[in-house]
């Protein structure tokens, strides 16, 4: 679970990668599909286990409270992350859903880390214990016909998708 006050400031990036390739990540997605990666290889070393190590992550909220950045390219780069590398970086769920303890949009409330939990284990038991991808809510496709937003999400519940449209006015 990424905390939302450790969001990143434009800039970081490129990184030498953990080999000392230079410039070999250019983003945080990139960042995480190698931290997945050099820890599966760890993980396989020491224990001597032959099945993948998938790294679980929830999505953080784009909002991080600070007034002179109040947003974060972490979420857009953890999804990129899952979508690069399916059933290495999983996307457990987005967190705007859940309530912050304080309304401060950091600290999760005790209901929220619960709620967190089940997502986590949900996922844990299609991608370890079923050995079935895992997919969050989340949009596929976005199309916009005049005021009318179309948008086709992935559903975790069978793997369903949903279409859902909305007109907006000016």
């Amino acid at each position: 679970i990424h905390g939302e006050s450790d969001h990143y400031s434009p800039g970081i990036f490129p990184l030498v990668g953990t080999d000392g390739t230079p410039n070999a990540l250019l983003n945080y997605a990139d960042a995480l599909i190698e931290w997945q990666r050099d820890y599966e290889a760890g993980v396989k070393a020491i224990t001597g286990q032959t099945e993948p190590v998938p790294l679980f992550l929830v999505q953080m909220h784009g909002w991080v409270g600070d007034s002179s950045t109040n947003k974060s390219v972490i979420p857009m780069n953890q999804l990129a992350g899952h979508v690069r590398a399916p059933g290495k970086v999983v996307l457990v769920a987005p967190q705007y859903p859940v309530e912050f303890k304080y309304q401060d949009s950091i600290h999760l409330s005790t209901a929220a880390g619960r709620r967190l939990g089940e997502y986590f284990a949900k996922a844990y038991a299609s991608v370890i214990m079923a050995g079935k991808p895992w997919e969050p809510v989340r949009p596929i496709r976005i199309q916009r016909q005049a005021n009318i937003l179309n948008v086709t999400f992935v559903m975790p519940v069978a793997q369903a998708t949903c279409t859902s449209s909305a007109a907006r006015t000016r």
